[in-house]
Formats: C-alpha cells, structure tokens, sequence
C-alpha cells in the first residue's frame, strides 16, 4: 500500500534498520535491537486493553489444576467457576499493565473440602491483583505480594467449538472468496469450504496450548484462478497454525509467522431456510429422517411418524417448545427405536447453524445432528 511521503520514508528506514539488526535483547517489558551500524531500537511492550481481554475465557493452570477454575472477561467485569461457586467482581486496567480487581461476589453453595479450599485460597489472592500479562493464549496475574496466577486460554477446550460455523473475513488479497469452517463432528472434526472445494480435517491439542491441523482431504473441483488461488493460500496457512482461540463470535487462528486468520461466526436465519428440506445423514442408517423449518417449527418424518416442533432462537440457541405433536402410528421396531432417539434428541436442542447446504443442531449433551439439503 502507499501512504504519504513522510510515512513512506519513515517506513523504508526502518525496513532498512530491521535488515541490519545483529543482536536482541529483553529487559522487562523492553525489546532492543542493534544494528550492525550502532543503531539501537527500541521496543515497548503493548499495554492490554479492555478490547484484548473481552469474552476471552481461561482456565488456571499453575494451581489446583483438577479443580477447573476459571476466569472470563466482560465489559469492565470478571467472572467464573471459583471451584464450588459461580463468582463476579468488576475489574480496571491501566496503562502500565496493571489491574485493580473490587471484591468478588458469588453463590454461596458448599463443596468436597478440596474444591472449598482451592475456592477461598483463589478468591482471596484474585482481589490482590496488581499487575497482568497477557501473550496469545496464556494470561498472567501477579499479586501485590509477587504472587503468580497463570492461566491459559479455555475457548476452544470441552466442546466448546461443537456445532458451530465461521466465516473467513480477513483474506483481503481475495475478498471475494467465500471460505468458512465449521465444527460439526466430534473429536475436533472440522469441515468446510475453501472457495472452490469442500474439505474435511481436524485438529489436535498440543502441550494444552498449541495446536495442529491434520491433513485436509478435498473434493477435485476446479473453478476461477482467483478462487483457486485463495483455496491454496488458505490451506497453506492452516496447515501452518500454531494457536487457536474464539472471542465471542470470532474465531482467531495465529499461523507460525504470526499472521492472524480472523473469522466471524455465521448467524442462523431462519427464514433463509423456511420450507427446505433436509435429510439426517450421520445417524440411524436405514431408517429415513427428514427435518424442515416452517414458521418457526421444525417438521419432518421422524422414521416412522410424522412431527412437528415448534422452536424459538436468541442468537443461534435453539429454544424448544413442550407442545410439539406427532402422529401415533406403529412401524417395524428399528424404526421405533430410531425415532424414540431422534425426538428425544431433538427435544434436547441447544444450537443451530448452517454451511454449505448442511444444517447442524447440537444438543445441550454435545450430540449433533447432520442434516443434509435435498430440496
């Protein structure tokens, strides 16, 4: 890109500086850099701000680690599981990385004498924060008395990922390339589409902090250049990711040269799909389940029976409704058997989303179901 004259200068000095360095060093919050010419630059580090801490989640892992604790960030306010008890505090940053923490409300539940004592210990430290640090996927807090809490993300961690799906808003070299991903299947499965083809990979924890993308298997099909292109850039760069981390909608990828892959979660829309059909296609093989959505109710043949479920969403959670119908007929009993499960799971629905003409409902017991478009 061009900017004005001075920036422009600016900017090739510093390229030019950068290209010499021969030595670095790191003194507290300090980065220096030598050049070979006895230039030295200097580097201090970003304060955290209000913005970099929003509904990130994390989980302490330096003390009590089989207790769970964890801690999350609001506008202005804290909150978590404390061992026992759900606790909230309101919390401010300054400039210097430092962090003031007012006193921590909570339930007031009772627990194993483990957990009540990891409880008290970790409550009584969090409102001593002083100052906090913060580096991709790992937060630190240190007492007033020099005490460490340390932390590390916790968003994609439990099936936190499950059903959900995204879409890559940061390719700008081709901004016309629709790519997206989606969590649909267990054991950190992921498919989605990459401008052309649809893909299928999954992904593994490495050291609790890191993570790595399989091999990604593809359909074959061929299209522009321009989405081609955008295809294999986007599979080079998954194939180079190091860290992962969602933030309310966003999904954060940060690839081994630090580039950022920002993606943005799909909102469902209900009226886009009103009157489609689907087919369940990854359970009760043999026996024929279908799903419609028709004025806010999901219908369909359940394998026997027809049904109807009326449903509301907040966002994409799916809200059921207790007054759902069927019709009584009897059929051969695996299909009986089929459908008595695929009601109760879909009775027990929790979230909705759709990509690339597959619809996805969890349950609030992490099942999913897979429906895919027939018409």
């Amino acid at each position: 890109m061009a900017g004005n004259d001075e920036d422009m200068k600016n900017e090739q000095t510093f390229l030019n500086d950068l290209s010499k360095i021969n030595s670095v060093s790191l003194n507290g919050d300090q980065l220096s850099m030598k050049t070979s010419d006895n230039k030295e630059l200097v580097f201090k580090q970003k304060p955290i701000t209000y913005s970099d801490l929003y509904q990130r989640e994390f989980i302490l892992e330096n003390k009590y680690p089989n207790i769970g604790i964890t801690l999350a960030f609001d506008t202005n306010k804290i909150y978590g599981f404390s061992g026992v008890n759900r606790y909230f505090a309101g919390y401010t940053l300054t400039n210097e990385n430092m962090i003031s923490i007012s006193p921590i409300g909570s339930t007031m539940m009772a627990g194993p004498e483990e957990n009540m004592n990891a409880e008290r210990d970790f409550t009584s430290l969090l409102p001593e924060a002083s100052n906090i640090t913060l580096s991709v996927n790992t937060l630190e807090i240190t007492t007033k008395s020099g005490e460490k809490l340390i932390f590390r993300d916790n968003s994609i961690n439990d099936n936190k990922l499950l059903g959900r799906s995204f879409k890559l808003h940061n390719l700008y070299k081709y901004p016309n390339t629709e790519i997206t991903m989606s969590f649909y299947g267990n054991n950190n499965q992921v498919i989605g589409f990459s401008g052309v083809n649809n893909y299928k990979t999954s992904y593994t924890n490495i050291n609790k902090n890191e993570i790595k993308f399989d091999i990604i298997t593809a359909t074959k099909i061929s299209g522009s250049k321009e989405d081609m292109e955008a295809e294999e850039t986007f599979y080079s760069y998954i194939d180079n990711a190091k860290y992962m981390y969602s933030k309310g909608r966003e999904l954060l990828i940060i690839l081994n040269d630090s580039t950022i892959l920002r993606f943005i979660e799909n909102y469902f829309d209900p009226k886009v799909l009103n009157g489609k059909q689907f087919k369940l296609s990854n359970m009760f093989e043999g026996t024929e389940v279908t799903l419609s959505i028709m004025s806010n109710s999901f219908t369909g043949k359940s394998g026997v029976n027809n049904y109807n479920i009326p449903f509301e969403l907040d966002d994409d959670k799916v809200i059921i409704s207790k007054n759902g119908i069927s019709t009584l007929m009897a059929g051969p009993e695996e299909d009986m058997k089929a459908e008595d499960k695929y009601l109760s799971l879909l009775n027990n629905a929790n979230h909705i989303s759709y990509d690339d003409n597959i619809l996805c409902i969890r349950t609030s017991d992490n099942e999913v179901l897979l429906f895919d478009l027939i018409n």
